[in-house]
């Protein structure tokens, strides 16, 4: 079985030309999936949200571990690398809400 992350790039080559690709152009989408999938899943997205569009990622805090550098279990690593990919991502604007165990706002530009 194919990773959900796969799928969606299969999705996203076969539709770039023409209507239906014009048709996927999202306002918003949301990330809540495998951690480690997150960066993969955020580069796709970025792809189908049109400029002014909103993505909301869940978990962005992971109850506080990812500002504990000793933390190094996959997901929070992971999650930890892509805070800090979208922060400095001169393609959006990003703000990290602290409501339950983190909410990041990404607008593409």
């Amino acid at each position: 079985m194919k990773e959900p992350a796969e799928v969606l790039d299969y999705v996203l080559s076969v539709t770039r030309e023409g209507d239906v690709a014009r048709r996927l152009r999202e306002k918003t989408s949301t990330i809540d999936a495998e951690k480690h999938e997150y960066d993969a899943y955020y580069e796709l997205v970025l792809q189908l949200i049109r400029p002014g569009g909103l993505i909301a990622l869940d978990n962005m805090l992971r109850d506080g571990r990812v500002a504990d550098p000793s933390v190094t279990e996959r997901g929070t690593a992971a999650i930890r690398a892509l805070n800090e990919k979208i922060f400095a991502d001169k393609r959006v604007d990003a703000s990290l809400l602290t409501i339950r165990d983190g909410v990041m706002l990404v607008r593409k530009r």
